[in-house]
């Protein structure tokens, strides 16, 4: 997933006090590889076998068109493209990131320069910044684009050095008075309107979880902590922690037990066999089995009870408020 945060350096568009943040989802082109890196922190790479000496490599790891949030920056019918680039310098001098020394052309046969738009993306690459020989960096670079543009490949060009690299620039999607890409955009997810929400983000026009969290039914939620879903969805940690997967007591825990029926306190009345702990509430029958009254344990309430479905009462009895009763 590429995070892009587009706020205004100190230099830029007459130093206005405004901040605006986009979030991609997965990127459609294939990732460059692992001896590539953003632009602040360029690495020597002295050899790699699929890069041609004594050139430069330009290679396209993503692109997005887009009018969200960029109000202050765009007039009438401009739609920006965001293209993120992987440079590799097998040259012998260093090569100017400069955003003039990039265009991008497109399926309509227009070709425009990069813009100073550039300069406002945090990942954009720096106007004064170059790329020194045996080093490989990955910066963005912004064209003013129009809407009903579609890019389709982009080019480097610094004296007798030159680069260039196609990728798939499809045209952004109007959404009422935005232009947005449907595939990544986090308002317009899919189809216009669609947002996503908290701890979910746009990937390929799909509502996904956000890295390293986990769909159980309607909600995103991380396995290692969440106690609803502890380890894995629908496990109930009963102490109300859960640490790395695990049910924990974390303070919450009553005396060691076996059976719930060593649990003697109103405050912890359930046996927890993993942690063998008196525990605050329930998180499987096995727990509710010291009180024949009440043996089953419904998770949403912690609590042990007499029924939470139909299927725990006799035959003509329905389960209605936890308890089985005669069907009307």
């Amino acid at each position: 997933m590429l995070s892009i945060r587009l706020g205004i350096r100190p230099a830029m568009v007459q130093r206005r006090a405004i901040s605006i943040f986009l979030v991609l989802g997965f990127i459609r082109c294939a990732e460059p590889s692992a001896t590539s890196s953003n632009q602040g922190s360029t690495t020597p790479t002295a050899s790699n076998p699929s890069v041609e000496q004594g050139k430069l490599t330009m290679s396209v790891v993503g692109s997005t068109q887009t009018t969200e949030n960029l109000g202050p920056f765009i007039q009438g019918t401009e739609a920006p493209l965001f293209v993120n680039i992987a440079l590799q310098n097998r040259t012998t001098r260093a090569l100017p990131l400069a955003f003039v020394a990039f265009s991008v052309e497109t399926k309509q046969g227009l070709s425009y320069r990069g813009d100073p738009l550039t300069g406002v993306i945090e990942e954009g690459c720096d106007e004064g910044a170059s790329l020194l020989p045996d080093h490989d960096s990955r910066c963005m670079i912004a064209f003013r684009l129009h809407r009903g543009d579609d890019g389709v490949s982009v080019r480097y060009q610094d004296g007798d050095v030159s680069a260039s690299a196609r990728f798939d620039g499809s045209a952004c999607h109007a959404c009422g008075d935005e232009c947005v890409d449907l595939s990544h955009s986090n308002s317009h997810c899919g189809a216009c309107n669609a947002g996503v929400s908290d701890g979910e983000t746009c990937v390929d026009g799909v509502t996904s979880c956000t890295s390293g969290d986990v769909r159980c039914g309607q909600i995103c939620v991380d396995l290692k902590t969440d106690r609803d879903n502890c380890g894995a969805c629908g496990v109930v940690s009963p102490s109300g922690a859960c640490q790395n997967g695990k049910p924990a007591c974390n303070g919450t825990c009553g005396d060691a037990c076996g059976t719930s029926s060593d649990c003697k306190t109103i405050q912890y009345p359930y046996c927890d066999l993993t942690l063998k702990r008196c525990v605050a509430s329930c998180g499987d029958d096995s727990q509710c089995s010291a009180s024949p009254a009440t043996p089953f344990c419904k998770k949403t309430i912690g609590e042990c009870v007499e029924c939470y479905n139909k299927t725990h009462c006799e035959a003509g009895y329905v389960c209605r408020l936890d308890r089985c009763r005669v069907s009307p």
